[in-house]
């Protein structure tokens, strides 16, 4: 029974760098859809740079201001050790690491067209 159900068109989630983005089939059918998907990965990149930018503004605010951490701690991410950072430091990270993960990425995927037959070789 599920044989038949036809959904429309598939969204396949792409990777840049960090992050996300959309793919787009270049044998698109339903173009309204795609705009609707493009104007969603547009406002969900947008937020992730406002919060992003926001991030860093507020760490550069503490950091220029002298704001130090209580306590002792260590984090080790993607093989970088980092111990007793400042929380302006650490927020400015974040918003930098933020801003990279939502950005905004479209790539069309390849149309499917079948390839020529290649000539017969004369030897």
């Amino acid at each position: 029974m599920s044989d038949n159900l036809n959904l429309g068109p598939k969204v396949v989630v792409g990777k840049n760098a960090l992050g996300g983005g959309v793919e787009v089939p270049s044998d698109q059918v339903d173009k309204d859809f795609w705009r609707l998907v493009l104007l969603y990965q547009f406002l969900y990149s947008l937020a992730g740079l406002i919060a992003g930018l926001a991030c860093v503004i507020g760490g550069m605010v503490l950091f220029l201001n002298g704001i130090e951490g209580g306590g002792s701690w260590t984090a080790d991410v993607f093989g970088v050790k980092i111990t007793d950072a400042a929380p302006g430091i650490v927020l400015f990270i974040l918003g930098v690491v933020l801003s990279n993960i939502t950005a905004f990425t479209v790539r069309f995927s390849p149309s499917k067209a079948p390839t020529p037959p290649s000539a017969p070789s004369l030897e």
